[in-house]
């Protein structure tokens, strides 16, 4: 499964596309963290974690079949 994945990693490596999704997902990342850090204190800080979580919950694709506690895990089509 590894070689299968990194076959694929290598055969889209000068995909611009690719490249744009990887630079969203650290930006947004960046961002989130950003945000959380940048509390004024622990309460508000805790406040924005939560904020940031339920965020990103609601942009996964299928995150509403899965209960408290668990992520959709697109490539295996289920909540884990």
């Amino acid at each position: 499964m590894e070689a299968a994945t990194s076959e694929k990693l290598n055969y889209w490596a000068d995909s611009e596309e690719l490249k744009r999704f990887c630079i969203i997902c650290g930006v947004r990342q960046s961002n989130a963290i950003y945000r959380i850090l940048s509390a004024n204190d622990k309460a508000e800080m805790i406040e924005r974690v939560i904020e940031e979580t339920e965020s990103i919950k609601l942009s996964m694709r299928g995150s509403e079949k899965c209960t408290d506690g668990k992520v959709w895990d697109e490539a295996r089509q289920q909540c884990i």
